[in-house]
Order: C-alpha cells, then structure tokens, then sequence
C-alpha cells in the first residue's frame, strides 16, 4: 500500500510538472511578428497562414496597418521623461509650448481628488489657433511664444501664468531649454521665425498644407511641405479645411480634427519633431484577393496602433504621464466626432428620414413650424446613444421574460496591482500603473473574459445559462464590469441558505483563515465614512449613498421582491483598522471568498515540496512571488524532536488532511516567522 501510495504521487507530480504553468505563462507577452508591439498571447484574433504566428487586431489589424517608426526623442526630452517630476507636471509644460489652444469642460472635482490620477471631461473639445502678432497690450501666447525674444517670452508666460499650478511649479531653466529644444527640432516653430515674414508686410498668411502627400504619418517633414505662405489675395486658394494663421488677430479660430498635424500643432512635448499624424486618407495594405471595400486607415485604428509598447522605436507617446492621459481623452472624443459626422453626411443610408420631422413632431403635438428644425439620427450602432440603450434595454427585458430575473449581481473592479500590468510596464522602464490607462483596460478586459469563463465551466458554482455584463468607469478612472448571471430556467426565489453558500456579508476569522481574512480587509471594506469620514466621496447631505454603515442581522432573509438582506452578525473580534477607524461587518460589502482568492489556481494544486519550483519567498514582504526565471528543488525540512515549538508545529500540519496547499504553506511561514 505505501508502495502505491507513493507511485501515485510521483506520478501526478510528473504530471503537473509537465503540463501545468502559471497564469502569466499561460498568457505571456510577446511581440507581434507583423508590427512589433508587445501583447498578450490572449488577446490575439487570428493566426499567420504561413508561420502559424499569432496575429493581432489592436495594433496593426493582421499586418494591414503599417506606419513609419516613431523616432526617438531629443535627448533633453529623453531625460525629463525618465523623471517622476517631469512626468506629474508635463501637461503645464505642453500648455505653455503648444501651438494652439484646447478647450475643454474639465471635471476638476476628480482631477483635485485624492487617489489615481484622472482626466474627465464633459461635451466636446476644440483646438483653436490665434494670429502671428498679439494685439497691443497684450501677451504673446501660444504660437506668438516663438516669435519673440526668448528670455522675455519665457518670463512674461511664467508671469501669466503665475508660475505655479494645480499640478506643479514651473521651472524657469527647464521651460527655456524646451523651447530651445522644440526651437531646433520642430519643423512647426521652424515656420513661425521672424525672418520668415519680415520681409514680407502685413498683407499675408501662413496655410497649413493638409495632404501634401497620400499616406504620410508620423513621419520628420520639411518646413516647405508643412506650411506655404500666402500674400495678397488668399480665398482663391484656401480650401475649406486648411488651417490658416493670420497676421494679426483679435478672435482665435477652430481648427477641424483631420489634417495631419491636428495634434502636433497641440502637443509639441509628445510630437517634438511636429510629425504628420492622422488624415483621412492613409491606406491599408491588403492582399491583392481582398474583398474588402474599406481601403483607408480609420481614425480610431491609428490611434490604437499609435498607443502600443514598441520596444525598438521611440516610446515618447508611451512614457508621456499625465499628458498621455489628457491625449488619449482627446484622442477619444476625435473618434467620436469622426462617427458623429458619419452619422450626420449619411443619413439617407441610415434611413433617417423613417424616424425625423413630421412624424416626430406630430407624435409629439407640436404645432408651431417655428421650433421644428433639421434633425440628426444617431442610429442604435453608435455606442453610447439613446436608440443604443433603448436597444440594449429591450434586449435584456427579452431575457428577463425568457429566464426569469437574474440569480446573481458580481462586481470586478480592475486591480493596478495586477502581475501582468506591471510586467509590461516593466519591459520599457515604466514605474507607475496609472501611467498607461490603456494598459490597466486590456488587462481588465482580459481578466473578465477569463471570469466569464470560469463561470461557464462552473469554477465557483454551478454553471450560468445566461449572462450579460456591462463595463463602466469609476470616478478614478478604473474600468469594472457589473454582471449579471442565469443559473437556471427557474425564477424562484433562493432561500437563505442557498444565498449564505455563495454570498457573504462578514469578515472571515481571522486566526482560522487568515488569507481569506486579509483579502476581504483589504478589497471588500467600504468607507470609512459617515461619522469616521464625513468628507468621503460617497458622503451626500451627511449620508451615505450607498447605505452604509448596514445594520445588523442575525441571519440572511429575503423580502417578497426578492431583495437579501444579508447576514452581519454582531462580532466583537471581527474588525479591522483603516483610515484610522474600526470598522466591523457593518462596512462589509457582500462578496465571494473564493473569487477572492482567484491572481494563481495553479499553486494550490502544488505540495510544499514543489513549492520552490515555481514561486520565490520574499522575506522582507512575507509573501510568495511567481519565479522569473531559474530554477531550484524543493525538500521537506527535517524537523528533530529537541526543536520544541517547532517539531509540534510540524506535526500538528502534518495532520492537516487533504494536500499539503499553497495557503498551507503560507500560514506556516507566517507562524514561523
């Protein structure tokens, strides 16, 4: 019997030696072969016929999107990139460099709040540009900064902007060498030097050529293919969607979203050389058998090919802080405009005419010609719309009808924590998560396909029938996903035991499970507000809009709508410190321990032995990290009887039944230590 005993270990330890890996080798990152963007194996769409290589859609669409490198930076720019200061305050920076103006309706209620760094905005943004010559008696701003003397041009934007920010203080030395760096390498404040219109007269202005060549993007263009100047009279050659800088000028004027040097013009600290970016017309490259009609880049596949990790180019754009943030806002409503005018120039493709004006106005009793004007349908296709949700709201009424109401409500809220977030941050050089919120975002999407799965496969609890999950965006910035799962065809109502074997409102014990008890501590305590915290963010007329602290229940019961009230038991040893407060399970928010205790399954499939093999323990933060690289045998320690406390321990986990887990493991190295 020992014999086979011991035979059957060994065989299953070959086993998971040989065919189990650890959740980031599962899912490592590697380059893609078309464009050299680091991504995860998971978020591949395809392979490649002749390689048999995984294949991409984000970053180059399969090999179909193919632009100019991006070209490393100047070297005082390299620099002030490497630092922590730099990057916290780089939007001032940029806004005294740029060209043109941005406005924007900005929420500073979250950009001032504590936590994560974030930039939320509301309505649309515009970048204007002004004339060349300020009016008298005022400052020169903007583009007119390259104009004048640049030691007095440099105190006079300090002075206006009184040197000292929201974000940070200016320095005076820093700012005067940037303008002395974008002076030198930027084609766009190349055109702006006095010498190019002295000469001249008053009788003139500079035109921005839009497309001088089919397919340049991010490419070093020359002073003469990015601007013409212009004297006399300019309506016979000035189109529509040039941008035009005048003389002299009281008014700053809008400036469209689709010539290609939209942005450079904005953000001359992530575009140093004034680069052409997106226009309409930047081809696709396809194979030659294609039937697709699509044969230009579209404005939302730049600029998520733009965005990505490329580690042998310049990785400006990437290491850009908080004015990446303000970019990729930007960036975002863009792409909204862009859908918003397709929506608008092709309505009799949508067929909006079934849904406008007589019809509407006489449903609604309106009698007065006056106040009926042209409409625009937004189609139940743009994401985010009325006809959207409306769609969206009867589809999940005809599942409801179908399957009665939903068995369960389960939050995921992204973690910066995550391993596989900073690893890639790791791979450039990166040091903070909310650096790369696009990065925070796949790895949050991932983590929820994986979630779906374990759902499906019944990992937790009994397989879903149905599921529908919608992603939303904290107040931080953080994506999360609120899902809603069918366990079966049945719409009875569960009882409370059924509810207490899957749901719990209370702490863990905290000396019989003290991993379970850390990570609800740690993840599932809400506040402190209410009288502990009267500022909190949840806090609204001196209550608490997420009816916390909950009052205490004996035992789990169920309302006739259906409503839990959970159980939260009045338990003087179930408490924990944070923020200064001690709060117990009335600041519990309702959860699942063992979705908690999901990051790695794999190790607690492993005995002590095995261990080593695959995870190293860090002393200092008493906690076991998945093993790099390397590799070592683990044995059992032998223990002698005269060691006291610690033979006894031995034996007492000795006799624990069942495998020898990781949360074994664990708890006996923190008695050990």
């Amino acid at each position: 019997m020992r014999k086979t005993i011991l035979l059957s270990k060994r065989t299953s330890i070959r086993s998971q030696d040989k065919g189990s890996t650890s959740q980031l080798d599962e899912n490592p990152i590697i380059a893609c072969s078309k464009c050299g963007v680091l991504m995860w194996t998971s978020e591949s769409t395809g392979t490649d016929r002749k390689t048999g290589e995984p294949t991409f859609t984000l970053c180059c669409n399969h090999g179909q999107i193919s632009l100019p490198p991006i070209n490393q930076p100047p070297a005082l720019l390299e620099e002030l990139l490497q630092t922590r200061w730099f990057r916290d305050t780089i939007r001032v920076y940029n806004s005294v460099l740029a060209f043109t103006s941005v406005g924007m309706k900005m929420d500073f209620s979250v950009v001032h709040a504590p936590g994560p760094y974030t930039i939320r905005i509301q309505g649309q943004t515009h970048h204007r540009i002004g004339s060349l010559i300020p009016q008298q008696g005022r400052l020169p701003e903007y583009l007119q900064l390259y104009i004048f003397d640049t030691s007095n041009e440099v105190r006079n934007r300090l002075n206006a902007m009184g040197q000292t920010t929201s974000e940070g203080c200016l320095d005076e030395t820093t700012l005067k060498r940037l303008i002395e760096m974008i002076d030198e390498n930027n084609c766009l404040a190349k055109i702006f030097r006095r010498d190019h219109y002295e000469s001249v007269g008053s009788d003139f202005v500079i035109r921005f050529v839009p497309d001088k060549e089919k397919g340049k993007e991010c490419d070093l263009p020359s002073t003469s293919e990015v601007a013409g100047l212009i004297v006399g009279d300019m309506s016979s050659t000035i189109k529509v969607r040039d941008i035009v800088v005048q003389f002299q000028s009281d008014t700053l004027q809008q400036i469209c979203d689709d010539p290609p040097l939209y942005m450079s013009l904005q953000y001359p600290l992530l575009f140093p050389y004034g680069e052409y970016g997106f226009h309409p017309e930047i081809p696709l490259h396809l194979e030659t058998c294609t039937s697709r009609t699509r044969q230009f880049l579209t404005i939302r596949q730049y600029y998520a090919s733009q965005i990505q990790t490329r580690l042998n180019q310049g990785m400006t754009l990437i290491k850009g802080g908080r004015l990446l943030h303000q970019f990729v806002v930007d960036v975002y409503t863009s792409i909204e405009e862009d859908r918003l005018r397709w929506a608008r120039n092709n309505h009799d493709i949508l067929r909006a005419e079934l849904y406008s004006n007589v019809l509407d106005a006489v449903s609604k009793g309106d009698t007065d010609a006056k106040i009926i004007g042209h409409r625009f349908i937004l189609p139940p296709s743009f994401t985010g719309g009325p006809r959207y949700l409306v769609e969206k709201y009867h589809e999940v009424m005809a599942i409801c009808r179908e399957f009665g109401n939903p068995d369960l409500f389960i939050t995921m809220t992204a973690n910066p924590n995550w391993s596989e977030i900073k690893e890639h941050i790791g791979r450039y050089g990166g040091d903070s998560p909310n650096d790369r919120p696009d990065i925070e975002c796949r790895v949050s999407k991932m983590k929820l396909d994986q979630l779906l799965k374990d759902f499906k496969a019944g990992t937790f609890f009994k397989p879903y029938t149905t599921s529908l999950h919608r992603i939303e965006f904290q107040n931080r910035g953080l994506p999360h996903a609120h899902i809603l799962l069918w366990l079966g065809n049945s719409s009875r109502t569960p009882s409370a035991e059924e509810v207490d074997e899957i749901i719990s409102a209370e702490l863990p014990n905290k000396k019989k499970d003290p991993t379970s008890y850390d990570l609800a501590t740690k993840h599932m305590i809400h506040g402190p507000c209410g009288l502990f915290n009267p500022k909190s963010p949840c806090m609204e007329n001196n209550v608490c809009i997420k009816k916390y602290p909950r009052p205490y229940n004996d035992n789990t019961s169920i309302d006739k709508s259906g409503y839990v009230l959970y159980c939260r038991r009045r338990n003087d040893d179930a408490s924990t410190l944070k923020a200064g407060a001690v709060l117990d399970n009335t600041f519990v928010v309702p959860h699942n321990i063992k979705l908690l205790k999901k990051r790695s399954e794999f190790a607690r499939t492993l005995t002590y032995v095995q261990i080593p093999k695959y995870f190293v323990w860090n002393n200092s933060a008493k906690v076991w990290t998945e093993r790099k690289k390397g590799k070592t045998i683990g044995r059992v320690v032998a223990v002698h009887p005269s060691a006291g406390d610690r033979y006894y321990l031995r034996i007492i986990i000795n006799k624990i039944k069942g495998p020898r887990s990781y949360d074994e493991l664990k708890t006996y190295n923190d008695v050990k230590s």
